[in-house]
């Protein structure tokens, strides 16, 4: 996902997929193995360098998803294992092929006969990363890694004893049957504990699932925690914007603890798929990950244990190759002032959004806001062609 405060998510992956459906095949050339991979870190995204059956391609590494293979990107043919209905993490479904992968390279690290999802393209904003596909967990299932932010390297092994850990150090890792999504459990408030998805695909720090969180009202928690709320959406999917009118909403949490380490004073946003945390919080400290032997280390490295949602009060969607407001905040002044969802955003501040091209625009906007206490924004009804523009400051949780 991007950053709310470029006001636009990119939904996970976490794909509905049929229990019947296996992902978890093939193997790893070799069983002992350690190598390190340059990678680019590019709007939250991991990017590496991988070779599918000889090619050399940019692929996004996502633990929450299976591995990808982009229709376009490929000039050769794939056997294919079957047919298969997928949904994206905004319930929107598909059909797609699964095809199987006679080598998947890593660094030094062979992998064969892997199965992958072979897609067209994603849609806008997805292809302004220019990659082609996604390496996911049913190919790093085989061993354990490590992301290494200051060096900018994905180290690869067959254990986390490469890396000078115990296993009392970490925590039980659950890992899905199907392709092998990663779960750990978290303690909120110090009262209770949720399942969620490790993502390193999604720009969140904390996603708290809308069905976890009513049935945790239901049990008396965290009834007096939403700060806002809105119906409508900031989340693109593989099959396009979130179409759910459940909307989403913005809690307090007091205190996060995750392997051990405590996060405190968190603002976080709801979502309407699965729980999840992403890289948001995990540049905040180092990790292992270690698929084979079920275990996650987190030892944090950032003196700033705090986590505040950041927003205007509006979300940004792309649409038909325009920007526009995708939700609005209730009791926020965008709220107040008349914006609704379908809005056409024509620019904030001086930024150039509707001049630049859209890639640019969309990669450019999160730096150019994140300094920024409030904002001018300018925008349109979609049957009129006057342009009008309001004052919005930066929402707060006090």
């Amino acid at each position: 996902m991007l950053k709310i405060i470029a006001f636009i998510q990119i939904a996970l992956f976490c794909f509905s997929i049929s229990a019947t459906t296996q992902l978890n095949k093939g193997r790893s050339a070799i069983k002992s193995f350690y190598s390190e991979i340059p990678f680019e870190f590019i709007k939250d995204k991991i990017i590496i360098e991988a070779q599918v059956n000889g090619r050399k391609g940019r692929f996004i590494f996502d633990t929450g998803a299976p591995c990808i293979i982009f229709k376009d990107s490929s000039k050769m043919a794939y056997p294919k294992l079957q047919d298969l209905h997928v949904r994206d993490a905004n319930n929107n479904r598909q059909l797609t092929e699964i095809v199987n992968l006679e080598q998947v390279q890593l660094g030094g690290v062979e992998f064969v006969n892997i199965p992958a999802i072979y897609s067209e393209p994603f849609p806008m904003p997805f292809s302004c990363f220019n990659v082609d596909g996604y390496i996911g967990s049913n190919v790093m299932r085989f061993g354990a890694f490590k992301v290494d932010w200051k060096r900018q390297v994905l180290i690869i092994a067959d254990s986390y004893k490469d890396f000078n850990l115990t296993k009392k150090q970490g925590m039980k890792l659950l890992v899905s049957k199907v392709q092998s999504s990663p779960y750990i459990s978290i303690k909120l408030n110090e009262k209770f504990t949720e399942t969620l998805l490790i993502d390193t695909g999604s720009d969140d720090f904390y996603s708290l699932s809308n069905k976890h969180l009513k049935y945790f009202q239901s049990k008396g928690y965290l009834k007096d925690k939403v700060c806002y709320k809105s119906t409508g959406s900031s989340s693109h999917g593989m099959g396009g914007i979130d179409q759910s009118s459940q909307g989403s909403s913005i809690i307090s949490i007091n205190t996060l603890e995750i392997a051990g380490a405590n996060f405190k004073n968190i603002a976080i946003r709801t979502t309407n798929s699965s729980s999840r945390i992403g890289t948001e919080l995990l540049t905040k400290g180092d990790f292992v990950l270690d698929y084979r032997h079920k275990r996650f280390f987190f030892e944090p490295s950032d003196s700033d244990r705090s986590f505040q949602e950041k927003s205007f009060g509006v979300d940004l969607v792309v649409k038909n190759d325009t920007f526009r407001v995708g939700g609005v905040w209730q009791g926020t002044a965008a709220d107040s002032l008349g914006i609704k969802v379908g809005d056409i955003v024509v620019d904030i501040d001086t930024f150039g959004l509707t001049s630049k091209p859209q890639c640019e625009a969309f990669f450019k906007l999160s730096d150019y806001t994140k300094d920024k206490i409030s904002i001018t924004l300018y925008y349109r009804k979609e049957e009129e062609k006057k342009i009008r523009h309001v004052r919005l400051n930066r929402i707060t949780f006090d």
